[in-house]
């Protein structure tokens, strides 16, 4: 994954910025009722897990700046949730008019999506689900629709620090 990810980055002519984490991972999905009226949730070759793979690749490199890596489980009690590995880009002014390229993750890279969908930047991860939402009520089915908020459903969640957290811990034990 290492070499497709410089291999993108050098593609679309982009630096790192200082101290921010390259690569963006996201969860993107849609309601599993959604992949299951075309075949089998965990049927790789189920056309509506086809399509949703392709549309978050689409989704990434439109919205995000580029997507190098995804990936779909076939073999989790859930399903219709693709990982994309991605490099939010965002276009930084320079000099007289020169514009360069950066990749910025967090919070800066979602800032883009937040101005366009009028979402405050100190949320804009919001904006990415808000964005795919509509990306996929244009691309996959029009019946699709947001997820319902944190704030509104009340569901617990697992924050970012617990899972990253978690997975520091679970790296350090496998070594």
């Amino acid at each position: 994954m290492a070499s497709a990810y410089r291999h993108a980055r050098k593609e679309q002519g982009a630096r790192e910025r200082k101290g921010t984490r390259p690569v963006a991972h996201l969860l993107l999905g849609v309601s599993p009722e959604w992949v299951k009226e075309a075949g089998d949730l965990h049927d790789r070759d189920n056309p509506n897990l086809v399509k949703l793979a392709e549309t978050a690749r689409a989704w990434a490199e439109s919205e995000m700046g580029g997507c190098f890596a995804l990936r779909v489980d076939l073999d989790e009690a859930g399903g219709a949730l693709v990982d994309v590995f991605c490099t939010p880009m965002v276009e930084q002014r320079i000099g007289r008019g020169r514009q360069l390229r950066k990749i910025a993750t967090a919070p800066g890279g979602y800032n883009r999506l937040a101005d366009k969908f009028g979402i405050h930047h100190r949320v804009s991860y919001r904006a990415v689900q808000t964005s795919w939402a509509k990306w996929c009520q244009e691309n996959l089915d029009p019946r699709l629709k947001r997820g319902t908020p944190r704030w509104l459903s009340q569901r617990e969640h697992v924050t970012p620090d617990d899972f990253r957290n978690a997975a520091i811990w679970e790296s350090s034990v496998r070594r």
